[in-house]
C-alpha cells in the first residue's frame, strides 16, 4: 500500500543533477506520480546543475505530464568546492519557504565516473574531481539541506503542532559502492562513502529533537545499468572485463522504468531509512 503523505499536492523536490539522462526521467515520473495522486499537484521542482538549458528541457518536459508544477533553475558546478561553494548552496535552500510544503525531498543525481582506469593510473587531478564532484560537493549539499531544514521548520512545527512534515534525501548510487569493480576505483569509492554518509544522517536525525515532528527517511537508490553518457564511458574503460559487462545491452534497465520503480520504492515507504536498495530488487 502506498502512503500517500509522501506526495502532498504542496511538495518540493531539489534535484542536483537534472539536465539529462537520468535526472531527467527522475523529474518526469516524479511529474506522473504527483498527478496520479492530484491531478492539479503544485509540485515544486528546484534544479541544480551547471547546464541551463538541458535542466529548462527537463522542466518543460515535467510540466507536459502535470501542468500545475512550477520549476525553478540553480546553475552551480558541483566539481567546483571553493570559498563561495557553502555560501550558493545556503541561497539555493534559503530560496524556497521550505514551511510552505507538506513534503520535502533533496535528490542527488550529480555524478562523475572518471578515473575509468586501474588506480596506479589515474592522474591526482582526476582523483580529486572525482572527490569534490562526488562526495565533497554532496556532502556540503545534504549538510546545508539538513540546516535550513532545522532552522525553518520548527517554526511550522510550533504553529502546527499535529502536522509532520514529510522529509527525504535520496541519492542515486551503484552497485559498485557495495561491490569492487576494476578500473572503476574512485568511482567505488566516492559511492561507499555516500551511502554509508545517508546511513549516518539517518541515524543522526534519529536523535534529533528538532527532527521529532519530522517523517524522516535517507535512500541508498542503485538505478541499474542505464545508456547514459556515464555508461558510454564505463564502455571504454581500461579493464575488459568490465567493458565486456558495460556493453552488454542485457544488463540494461530503460530510464524511465527504473525512475518509475524508485518513486514505487519510495511511495510503498517499507524501506529502512538508510538503506542500499537495488533495482534489481523492485523488478
Amino acid at each position: 500500500m502506498e502512503k500517500q503523505t509522501l506526495f502532498a499536492s504542496k511538495s518540493l523536490i531539489f534535484l542536483v543533477g537534472a539536465s539529462r539522462g537520468y535526472g531527467r526521467a527522475l523529474a518526469v515520473e516524479a511529474a506522473k506520480k504527483w498527478k496520479s495522486v492530484h491531478a492539479d499537484a503544485q509540485l515544486r521542482l528546484v534544479f541544480v546543475g551547471r547546464d541551463e538549458s538541458g535542466m529548462k528541457e527537463t522542466g518543460e518536459a515535467a510540466k507536459k505530464e502535470l501542468e500545475s508544477l512550477s520549476y525553478a533553475i540553480h546553475t552551480l558546478d558541483v566539481a567546483a568546492v571553493d570559498d563561495a561553494f557553502d555560501k550558493l548552496t545556503d541561497l539555493i535552500f534559503a530560496s524556497e519557504d521550505l514551511p510552505a510544503f507538506d513534503a520535502v525531498y533533496l535528490l542527488h543525481n550529480a555524478g562523475w565516473v572518471r578515473p575509468t582506469c586501474y588506480l596506479m593510473n589515474a592522474s591526482g587531478e582526476e582523483i580529486r574531481r572525482s572527490v569534490d564532484l562526488n562526495l565533497t560537493s554532496f556532502s556540503i549539499l545534504t549538510s546545508r539541506f539538513l540546516r535550513r531544514l532545522v532552522e525553518s521548520l520548527p517554526q511550522a512545527a510550533e504553529a502546527s503542532a499535529e502536522t509532520q512534515r514529510t522529509v527525504r534525501i535520496i541519492q542515486v548510487s551503484s552497485l559498485a559502492s557495495i561491490e569492487p569493480f576494476a578500473s572503476l576505483p574512485m568511482y567505488c569509492t566516492v559511492k561507499a562513502a555516500r551511502d554509508m554518509l545517508l546511513r549516518a544522517v539517518a541515524a543522526e536525525m534519529e536523535v534529533c529533537d528538532k527532527a521529532k515532528t519530522w517523517d524522516f527517511k535517507t535512500l541508498n537508490w542503485a538505478p541499474g545499468q542505464m545508456v547514459t553518457d556515464m555508461q558510454r564511458e564505463v564502455q571504454e574503460c581500461e579493464d575488459a572485463n568490465i567493458r565486456r559487462m558495460a556493453r552488454d545491452a542485457s544488463y540494461n534497465v530503460d530510464l524511465g522504468v527504473s525512475a518509475c520503480l524508485m518513486w514505487q520504492l519510495v511511495a510503498e515507504d517499507a524501506y529502512q531509512s538508510g538503506s542500499h536498495v537495488d533495482v534489481t530488487e523492485r523488478r
